[in-house]
């Protein structure tokens, strides 16, 4: 049951993300929002890092049948969940005692995660030689 839930949630992704243009975007904030719960221990975390596969799947597969598009392979959610998951994969199954030492301890490891993302994010825009405006068409 759960592998038909993953298949249904990558169909209905695909869809949504080849059909518009900005659904990379809400694709990240679901992401994110997803990773900060898993972190702080609201949601499983091998749940979510398979949601989170998925959507790399999704995007990975956009990339493809948009024919190799640098856009889709350098957006942010590509970029986002390989961290996230060794992240929350290397996160210990017993969270710290105390409500300040848990906030700070999660609030270090979403900073760390951020700060890693958009460094993988830079060097892949520079070794596919991607800049902001690449999409907009020089008349």
């Amino acid at each position: 049951s759960d592998t038909s839930h993953l298949v249904a949630v990558y169909i209905s992704s695909l869809i949504f993300t080849l059909t518009w243009q900005f659904a990379q975007f809400v694709l990240l904030i679901q992401a994110l929002v997803l990773f900060c719960l898993a972190t702080v221990g609201l949601l499983d975390r091998d749940r979510v890092c398979r949601l989170l596969a998925v959507s790399l799947c999704v995007m990975v597969s956009v990339w493809y049948l948009q024919f190799y598009q640098a856009m889709v392979i350098t957006s942010l959610i590509v970029s986002l969940v390989p961290t996230t998951i060794l992240s929350l994969q290397s996160q210990a199954d017993n969270l710290p005692r105390g409500v300040t030492k848990n906030i700070g301890l999660s609030a270090a490891r979403i900073v760390i995660a951020v700060f890693i993302t958009v460094c993988l994010n830079t060097i892949l825009k520079v070794s596919m030689n991607q800049t902001a405006d690449n999409h907009i068409l020089n008349f």
